[in-house]
């Protein structure tokens, strides 16, 4: 009776670690993809996929709409939350700026990286609104509309999953200078 107990136990935790292992797994698949698609372009890859998995992000609001309701109203009418968050959105539309801006700079001269940077971040749009590639070129980002095989290899990676939001992914952390691979500034 003792060994039934001990493989329900076992059970248990396996099943409770397979979502983890899963989403862990389907990750650096992904990740291997993108890796595989940017030594290929031999550029970086960031990607927006408009199909998501469940697991939800923290945070509720745009940091634009947060940083205007603030502005609107008289701060004698403010919640101290709201106001902590506009702090925090003030923050996030800065560093979301300045990080369009170095990864627009590898292309475009740094005035108008810096241009475009604010146009993308300055909340004319919504995060998961689609900008066509006809709208891309005309703000001037340097597009491509060729899309090599590895794009729907990393599409099918990604599911599509009921009434979630989408969600931007990248790979987060630099890279050391080595042969045959894109490098950072």
């Amino acid at each position: 009776m003792n060994n039934i107990w001990n493989l329900f136990w076992i059970f248990i935790v396996i099943v409770s670690l397979l979502p983890m292992i899963q989403k862990r797994m389907m990750e650096n698949r992904r990740l291997a993809l993108m890796r595989k698609l940017e030594v290929k372009r031999n550029s970086r890859v960031i990607t927006l996929i408009h199909r998501q998995e469940t697991m939800k992000l923290i945070g509720e609001y745009p940091a634009v709409s947060i940083l205007k309701m603030v502005k609107q109203k008289p701060i004698q009418e403010i919640e101290d939350k709201t106001l902590i968050l506009a702090d925090v959105a003030e923050k996030a539309i800065h560093q979301m700026r300045t990080f369009v801006t170095d990864l627009l700079a590898h292309r475009l001269d740094r005035e108008p990286a810096e241009r475009l940077a604010a146009t993308l971040t300055g909340g004319q749009w919504t995060h998961d609104y689609p900008i066509t590639s006809e709208q891309a070129k005309s703000l001037g980002l340097p597009i491509s509309t060729d899309l090599p095989d590895e794009i729907y290899q990393l599409m099918d990676l990604f599911p599509q999953a009921s009434a979630q939001r989408p969600s931007v992914q990248y790979i987060p952390v630099p890279y050391k200078k080595t042969t045959g691979k894109p490098a950072e500034k």
